[in-house]
């Protein structure tokens, strides 16, 4: 089947919309069978090549003073910003929608006036 037999069978099945396009330099048959075959190969390489790199620096990474107290200086500030965030950011009433799943947040307050006030109609600042 040509390329002009085969758009006339796909016109009636796709529609007016029908699209396609074409590489002349896409592989074929036995061609793709080889070059699946030679990634497969050159993938398993790469694995094994990428999994003795991290070994060999997380050797070297354990061994050095300097990075394993800024790995630990890191983690305390990461877990202290973490707690900053979480408590700068909570509410003491959150009002919503709940379903099966999900609980869909609708409005956040300090106190139950506020809550009303931001769930009122006319007000635009939620």
């Amino acid at each position: 089947m040509n390329k002009t037999q085969a758009l006339r069978k796909l016109k009636p099945l796709l529609g007016k919309y029908l699209a396609y396009r074409e590489d002349p330099k896409a592989l074929v048959g036995d061609e793709r069978k080889a070059a699946i075959e030679e990634r497969q190969q050159r993938k398993s390489t790469l694995t094994a090549a990428s999994e003795a790199l991290e070994e060999r620096k997380r050797q070297l990474l354990l061994a050095d003073p300097v990075y394993q107290e800024l790995l630990t200086h890191w983690k305390n500030s990461r877990d202290a910003e973490q707690e900053a965030t979480s408590r700068a950011f909570r509410r003491r009433i959150t009002i919503g929608t709940a379903s099966d799943l999900f609980f869909s947040v609708k409005a956040e307050g300090d106190n139950w006036a506020e809550v009303v006030e931001k769930l009122s109609p006319g007000v635009t600042d939620r």
